[in-house]
């Protein structure tokens, strides 16, 4: 633990240690602070070496926790010189010298309002123009990240930052770079797994890097769309519309066969969903919601497509943009609003 009042990098004073999220996917050797210079707040992640060295081979647990805080470092990096604007990217990192002992490594981000889940519960009423500027945020930034190849893995309210006016991507942690292998690339599901998408909860992976990676990252989406409007993720609400005997620690057949099954818990799910919005506006976000929640990623990949050309998710950004616009000009209400 650093002392608090004690000063990191180029002059930022600790200020408070923060607890460990309790379903934290990312490693479990770096310690959390808030930190500020000069008036400006800030995000320290600080990784032990030696906290790494538990274990009967201590020597592989320590290499093993230093190649995913390097691998994360390194996608923040790329991230950084590609100017992604709606991930969160650091302000520096270096080392932290101590005696008779391995230095610390440390990354500072700026701080955030706080992530959608604390921000959500915060708000005194619903207010439509936020909740859709945010999921626009959220599609900014998955977008941006696939653009240079990375998928995220592991989107989850608890990874979604508020950033003053628009929401920001964080913890790259569990993410997939198409280009650099990473340990975690070989789980079933390399983020939470109460966020998996389903054709991975019943064993279907393919090869294909869209398949498998990008079409993760689109049920994210569409599940994250869901939690801001109903408080709960696709997930959960898809398995608590399904039969017993359909659901992932039950079924032995083939993902097709049970893929039908599925697809009818998500149009349950969208029964209740539908009444957030009023008219077409509400329409276009349940139709949004059933395309990026598609139980087969294959073809959750083309109703995303939607045939147009160009990005995955150029359309999506563009049409949350414009709804959120609407709502904060009036034109656009939370169903139950005044």
């Amino acid at each position: 633990m650093l002392a608090i009042g004690s000063v990191v990098g180029s002059g930022w004073t600790i200020r408070r240690a923060l607890p460990v999220e309790p379903n934290a996917t990312g490693g479990n050797f770096s310690t959390c602070y808030n930190v500020d210079r000069s008036g400006m707040q800030g995000f320290l992640k600080v990784f032990d070496v030696m906290r790494a060295a538990g274990g009967p081979d201590a020597l592989r647990q320590i290499q093993s926790a230093t190649a995913a805080f390097n691998f994360e470092r390194d996608l923040l990096e790329k991230c950084k010189k590609s100017n992604l604007t709606h991930v969160v990217v650091p302000i520096e990192d270096g080392e932290i010298q101590r005696q008779s002992q391995l230095p610390l490594y440390y990354i500072i981000f700026e701080a955030a309002d706080g992530d959608i889940r604390r921000v959500l519960r915060a708000k005194q009423a619903l207010d439509a123009a936020w909740l859709l500027r945010c999921m626009h945020g959220i599609c900014v930034g998955i977008g941006q990240l696939h653009s240079i190849d990375i998928a995220h893995q592991d989107l989850k309210p608890s990874n979604v930052l508020w950033m003053k006016d628009h929401a920001k991507i964080a913890d790259l942690g569990r993410a997939c770079d198409k280009g650099v292998p990473a340990a975690h690339d070989a789980a079933w599901h390399a983020g939470d797994r109460g966020y998996a998408p389903p054709e991975l909860m019943y064993g279907y992976q393919a090869h294909d890097w869209m398949v498998r990676r990008v079409a993760c990252d689109l049920f994210h989406i569409g599940s994250m769309i869901t939690y801001i409007i109903n408080g709960a993720n696709m997930t959960m609400l898809m398995l608590g519309n399904l039969s017993g005997a359909y659901r992932p620690n039950a079924f032995r057949g083939l993902y097709r066969d049970v893929a039908a099954h599925l697809r009818h818990a998500l149009e349950d799910t969208l029964l209740i969903l539908g009444s957030w919005l009023h008219g077409e506006d509400g329409r276009e976000i349940v139709a949004m919601i059933r395309a990026f929640c598609e139980p087969e990623p294959e073809l959750r990949l083309q109703l995303v497509a939607g045939g147009r050309s160009g990005p995955l998710l150029e359309w999506h950004i563009s049409r949350l943009d414009l709804l959120s616009r609407k709502a904060g000009a009036g034109l656009l209400r939370v169903a139950g609003s005044p």
